[in-house]
């Protein structure tokens, strides 16, 4: 029609495609919405659902009122249609188990190389339930609509917003492409972990399946529970366990025999949430507070608001040690005023101890830190170094 349409990449038509499609199918599966004493039933266990829940998150709603009331607002994370958290990988659904002993290194590899990494992108839905699955619905079983449909939702939610097949972006968007726009809904950042709930639907299905075989062949009752009892064991087994030391480093002895209003600064030092980091804070650090009990600079949250980091920043020598900690450098100007308030910094924010992780710590981090907040060396325990500033 005389116009030029460009496009850049298949985000768009793929979304015109998959609602097309949607509605299509709508149109081939559509039922009466007449209300129906199922409805009726379900909207009052929902509702008493809903009221149990609520008593029970009434810490959480506290604190979230409390928050709002101090700042004014949320700070919700800013959703992108391209950009924002993906889901997990269809393949990885299906994916055997990769803690099993006999699974290749090139499983965890793999899932290590996707936006999710291992830890966000695993779900592995066992092929032993999914054999009896499908064995059963061969005998006749026919599975329940409501878990039936409550599964495949969330593992279509799980998948996030756009489907990616071993590694490669389909451009399809799944249901969480939308959802993610809904208010409160839209708090979710890590779409992967909907497979939760994908795997819970998935055990009652499996053990509704597992019923109706056992009642299909009452004789073989026995062999086919301890046959997929067995399978399902070794399926799943989670052998050799790795076991990690717990372990306090000693140097944090000092620290804990410290004043309680005492201030431990960990260096490299950052704030880190669940999708974003400023500086190279370590976790490590807050399972270590566990024991010594002082307050920290720096830390990690699930959520931590623009406001937060904002006012952290504002100090002047954090906002150094932040830039530092990221490789980066600061201006030499900037650098010997620090250096002239470093004591004045120590005694406003209370720092009692540095701690330096030599193995994660730039030099430059280390002989700024070392200089401008007069430190001197206490004690050492591998990488890491404690010390404490001078007295005048």
């Amino acid at each position: 029609m005389g116009r030029r349409l460009p496009i850049h990449s298949l985000y768009t038509p793929m979304m015109v495609l998959t609602m097309l499609v949607a509605i299509r199918v709508a149109w081939e599966l559509r039922t009466s919405l007449r209300p129906t004493s199922g409805l009726w039933r379900f909207v009052r266990f929902s509702l008493a659902a809903g009221v149990v829940a609520t008593f029970l998150l009434t810490p959480v709603l506290y604190a979230t009122a409390v928050r709002m009331r101090t700042w004014g607002q949320l700070d919700p994370s800013k959703i992108f249609w391209r950009s924002s958290p993906g889901g997990v990988d269809v393949l990885a659904v299906f994916l055997p188990n990769p803690n099993h002993p006999f699974a290749p290194a090139a499983l965890v590899e793999w899932l290590n190389s996707l936006p999710t990494k291992y830890i966000e992108g695993l779900v592995s839905v066992p092929l032993v339930a999914i054999v009896t699955l499908c064995v059963a619905w061969r005998a006749g079983w026919v599975p329940s609509r409501w878990w039936a449909s409550l599964t495949a939702l969330f593992g279509l939610l799980a998948l996030g917003p756009f489907i990616h097949i071993a590694g490669v972006n389909t451009y399809a968007p799944g249901p969480w492409a939308f959802l993610r726009y809904v208010p409160i809904l839209g708090l979710t950042r890590s779409p992967s972990r909907f497979s939760v709930v994908l795997m819970l639907g998935v055990a009652i299905l499996f053990a509704t399946a597992l019923v109706a075989l056992t009642r299909r062949y009452p004789t073989k009752r026995r062999l086919i529970v301890t046959t997929v009892g067995a399978l399902l064991l070794f399926e799943l087994l989670p052998a050799p366990r790795p076991i990690y030391s717990a372990a306090v480093p000693r140097i944090y002895q000092h620290v804990k025999g410290a004043p309680n209003d005492t201030r431990l600064l960990e260096l490299p030092v950052g704030a880190r949430d669940g999708t974003s980091s400023i500086g190279n804070f370590t976790a490590r650090s807050q399972f270590y507070q566990t024991f010594h009990e002082k307050a920290l600079v720096g830390g990690y949250l699930s959520r931590v608001s623009p406001r937060r980091i904002g006012l952290l920043r504002s100090n002047e020598m954090i906002d150094a040690l932040i830039v530092l900690s990221e490789g980066d450098d600061i201006p030499d100007d900037v650098k010997a005023r620090l250096i002239d308030l470093g004591p004045v910094w120590i005694e406003r924010s209370k720092i009692g101890f540095v701690v330096i992780d030599r193995a994660r710590t730039s030099e430059e981090l280390r002989a700024f830190a070392i200089g401008a907040l007069r430190l001197e060396h206490v004690e050492t325990d591998g990488d890491l170094e404690l010390y404490r500033p001078r007295i005048k």
